[in-house]
């Protein structure tokens, strides 16, 4: 029989049945001697050995666990073994773990005689830990911190050890955040200021509040949503629906657009995050209506993500990205049902703009080899329907449409050259609002205002501020 006591942290940690199988006559080992209880169990004359020296002789802590629990299984060869270990003796201690698994694969049996833990003596000092994400030292810089939830941090080797939690967790806190170590209250900047660390040590970091936060993560914005549609919350914010917000959506959209042109990465940062807090918004007006959750919002772009993707989380292979778009858009098919090519059409959203939907259902129509083989063609069409458009200037009913088809058309030759045409079209109203503003300069360096001016001298102005333009594009060292 192999047991495993929890020796706590101080000697009155141990409870009555640990201390009677640490005296009696079992072959006793110890993780460390270095806790209290060894004292305790030397003043009773009580056996046992210390295996600290295999924590020498290697820098592996997996070598080091496996070495404990070859050292366990040998003792209990000649009859019951108990081994004991700092804290309360479970399975956050990875030693026991090993020993656990060994003690299985050779059909020994286990009893576990828990103690005092880390966790709960530091729970104590910290008026309880209710929910606390569990560490040990050398673990802290590749963990996942949540700073809403209470973080113990158990067992601290060295100075360096707590040097790098320290760094991990200024990522995540203030420097001046108070903490407990071992029971006082420090700031964390000081983690690698103490004067003693060892497997004894303990850190509690408190849930940090909100409003001390000095990085945010997408459930510090859903829990500011929250709080912000609560009751005695904010007025405007508690009085959106997802309809109401349909137009702030698209605006936000847009000034994204504008920040990535910009080419300001803190402004499409910015701008990104207020898009993120439309998202934020719907998904918890979806909660509050019983709809859907925030986690059902990223579950379901997860999920799609990785089933429209199985070159990639799959077996099967794209060797280009024309075929990554084509195994897409099937997949997407049967995902939603879509039978023919018309409800392929139908599918793309008529909320889009006019010039984006066009190109979509464009390029619908070209999955099938309905298309133009040459952009020339397409340009060719343009002509034939600006002729149809000048012929429909006598009958008002018609011009709306043949409009349409030539617009329509337009955007044909756009996709085909790999043009978007509702950026084109934006950057060409860039391009008025430019030269029209040098027009306007032009008259006031004349001392005159464009309402004083004829057609044909504001026709000069803009033909001098286009040949400028060119000029300036030719002299470009970049192009």
């Amino acid at each position: 029989m192999i047991t495993i006591v929890g020796l706590g942290i101080a000697a009155g940690d141990l409870t009555l049945d640990a201390a009677q199988a640490l005296t009696s006559g079992a072959r006793v080992l110890l993780r460390t001697a270095r806790v209290p209880a060894a004292d305790w169990l030397r003043a009773r004359g009580a056996s046992f050995e210390a295996l600290d020296a295999l924590y020498e002789e290697t820098e592996d802590f997996d070598e080091v666990n496996a070495a404990l629990a070859a050292a366990v299984l040998a003792a209990a060869e000649g009859g019951d073994a108990v081994y004991a270990v700092p804290g309360g003796g479970g399975l956050l201690d990875e030693s026991v773990c090993a020993v656990r698994a060994a003690a299985q694969e050779a059909g020994v049996p286990m009893r576990f005689l828990p103690g005092v833990g880390l966790y709960e003596r530091a729970a104590g000092e910290a008026g309880g830990l209710a929910d606390a994400c569990v560490l040990s030292g050398i673990d802290v810089p590749d963990a996942q911190i949540d700073v809403r939830r209470p973080l113990l941090v158990c067992e601290f080797a060295d100075r360096v050890a707590a040097s790098e939690a320290k760094l991990t967790l200024l990522e995540h806190y203030p420097a001046e955040f108070q903490v407990c170590w071992n029971g006082k209250t420090i700031a964390l900047e000081a983690l690698d200021r103490q004067k003693r660390y060892d497997h004894l040590c303990t850190l509690v970091v408190p849930p940090l509040p909100l409003t001390q936060a000095e990085r945010f993560d997408f459930a510090h914005l859903l829990e500011i949503v929250r709080r912000l549609r609560a009751p005695g919350g904010c007025p405007w914010d508690r009085e959106q629906t997802h309809e109401s917000l349909k137009q702030d959506l698209l605006e936000e959209a847009y000034e994204v657009l504008d920040a990535v042109d910009s080419g300001e990465a803190e402004r499409l940062a910015d701008e990104l995050g207020d898009l993120l807090l439309h998202i934020a918004m719907q998904a918890e007006i979806g909660r509050e209506h019983g709809e859907f959750s925030a986690a059902d919002v990223t579950s379901a772009i997860c999920e799609k993500m990785i089933r429209r993707h199985p070159h990639v989380f799959g077996q099967a292979r794209a060797e280009n990205s024309e075929e990554v778009l084509r195994r897409w858009e099937e997949i997407k098919k049967g995902e939603k049902g879509l039978q023919t090519q018309v409800s392929v059409m139908r599918d793309v959203p008529r909320a889009l703009p006019a010039l984006v939907r066009a190109a979509k259902v464009q390029k619908k129509a070209r999955d099938v080899g309905f298309d133009w083989d040459d952009p020339l063609d397409a340009l060719q069409k343009v002509r034939e329907e600006t002729e149809e458009v000048r012929e429909a200037f006598s009958d008002p009913e018609a011009l709306p449409g043949e409009l349409g088809d030539l617009l329509f058309a337009v955007v044909n030759v756009c996709r085909m050259k790999k043009a978007p045409p509702e950026l084109v079209l934006s950057a060409a109203t860039e391009k008025f609002i430019r030269r029209f503003a040098s027009v306007e300069a032009g008259a006031a360096a004349q001392g005159r205002k464009l309402t004083d001016m004829t057609l044909a001298e504001m026709d000069r102005l803009w033909d001098e501020a286009k040949a400028r333009e060119r000029e300036k594009t030719q002299n470009s060292p970049f192009l």
